[in-house]
């Protein structure tokens, strides 16, 4: 194959961080990081709905994103996200990600698919969330 016509992985990514919902995101994952409640609420439009499906107790919700990651960061503790599944379109503004969150202990905690979905300048209008058990990683 000519190697001129191969995609630029590293090109595209920068692309995808030039689109509203790119820059977006970014912010959003440095101030979930931090923990950092102001940035999180400047990633999310003001009316935006996080919808989460509980499969460990059936559990459903319709929280805010403030309530969200309140309860999310209980849940989780200091964990890190392990991602096996991304796929992001940021230029369509959307983005989904599954994996498990692992303790410091290299223990799994909780698994976890999530769909955001943004308007056209990039900020988060949903977030549709699953957890499910964690399991062996």
């Amino acid at each position: 194959m000519d190697q001129s016509k191969q995609p630029d992985a590293q090109h595209d990514a920068q692309e995808d961080e030039d689109t509203p919902f790119g820059s977006v995101f970014a912010d959003d994952s440095q101030a979930f990081r931090t923990r950092d409640d102001v940035g999180l609420r400047k990633a999310f439009h003001p009316d935006a709905v996080v919808r989460v499906h509980d499969r460990r107790t059936d559990e459903r919700l319709e929280v805010s994103p403030h309530e969200f990651f309140t309860r999310l960061y209980e849940e989780i503790g200091d964990a890190d996200f392990a991602v096996e599944t991304l796929t992001s379109r940021f230029a369509d503004g959307c983005l989904f990600a599954d994996g498990v969150w692992v303790s410091q202990r290299r223990k799994p905690v909780l698994r976890a698919a999530d769909l955001f979905s943004a308007r056209a300048d990039g900020r988060i209008a949903s977030l549709t969330v699953v957890w499910t058990p964690a399991t062996q990683l």
